[in-house]
């Protein structure tokens, strides 16, 4: 798989700024007493505003999603996790931090000593006929 690069926090910053800007021009346009609701300009610019915010948002949480699953992938790759640390923010670390103990502790949670390693074998185990 492809490594993961490193996070780009001051995008994010500038889109969620770009989406309170927007947001505030939006009020400020619907809270102006000179403006006809029924002008076509006038009804089309909140309607533009709105999916301008609504677009820096899908992009925030597509963006989101996709690291977040690069990360699990990483894991279950079980990829050495201080490698791709310098790529990822506090968040991310803490995160793979909490991730880790919970499948571990799962792992660790079966009787008799016996533990499971769900790791060790993501795909087809070697030596294993191909179905």
């Amino acid at each position: 798989g492809a490594a993961l690069c490193a996070f780009d926090e001051q995008r994010m910053r500038a889109v969620a700024a770009m989406t309170s800007d927007l947001d505030d021009d939006l009020q400020a346009h619907l809270s102006n007493p000179h403006v006809d609701p029924n002008d076509p300009y006038y009804f089309a610019y909140p309607v533009m505003l709105r999916e301008k915010m609504r677009r820096g948002k899908r992009a925030m949480v597509t963006y989101m999603g996709w690291r977040l699953n690069s990360l699990t992938s990483l894991w279950w790759q079980n990829r050495d996790q201080e490698a791709s640390a310098e790529h990822t923010s506090p968040a991310e670390r803490g995160f793979l931090r909490q991730y880790n103990e919970l499948l571990t502790d799962y792992m660790g949670a079966f009787v008799d000593g016996v533990s499971l390693d769900l790791r060790a074998f993501v795909s087809r185990p070697p030596g294993f006929p191909p179905s």
